[in-house]
């Protein structure tokens, strides 16, 4: 009898510290993940900087000649061109957004796990992964244009960010 009594003083003791510890091990795991998820953040915006930086120190110049005798009319041109500079400015960005993306989602995935509702993280999650509608209609415009007019553009444009109103002026002429 003494035996019983024994484990069942243990079995309290284990069912009262159990859930206890596994609060303190869940809230453990939940704030190393909301730190990583708060550390890019901050990685991301300093992205940002960099890439803006970088658009604002390019020296693109375009050949409006070239596009001239391809009889590609104004207004195609600059959609294509602001489509140009988002992509080439999320492909700036992008391994920063994807890691961001992840940590949200690992970081609801367990809260998840736990019975516990998504974070506030994840609402921006979507725009930080997906294009808008409207940059999807850029994107779909832009890829109906001739195969001639794309190459040419992006042959001088490249994939690096640019300063959009800096090229615009550029083109008055246009």
């Amino acid at each position: 009898m003494a035996v019983n009594k024994i484990y069942s003083f243990w079995l309290v003791i284990f069912l009262v510290l159990m859930p206890t510890t596994s609060f303190a091990e869940n809230e453990a795991v939940l704030k190393l993940l909301e730190e990583d998820v708060k550390r890019k953040i901050v990685l991301l915006s300093d992205k940002i900087s960099e890439c803006k930086e970088i658009a604002n120190s390019s020296s693109l110049k375009l050949n409006t000649k070239t596009f001239e005798k391809l009889n590609i009319d104004r207004n195609a041109f600059l959609k294509s061109l602001f489509y140009l500079n988002v992509r080439n400015r999320n492909l700036c960005e992008n391994s920063l957004r994807q890691s961001l993306a992840f940590a949200i989602g690992q970081l609801d995935f367990t809260r998840n796990e736990l019975g516990l509702g998504i974070s506030d993280y994840s609402k921006s999650s979507f725009e930080l992964l997906y294009e808008s509608s409207e940059l999807l209609k850029m994107k779909v415009h832009y890829e109906m244009q001739s195969k001639a007019f794309k190459n040419e553009l992006e042959k001088q444009i490249g994939t690096s960010p640019f300063d959009f109103s800096l090229v615009t002026k550029m083109l008055d002429s246009y």
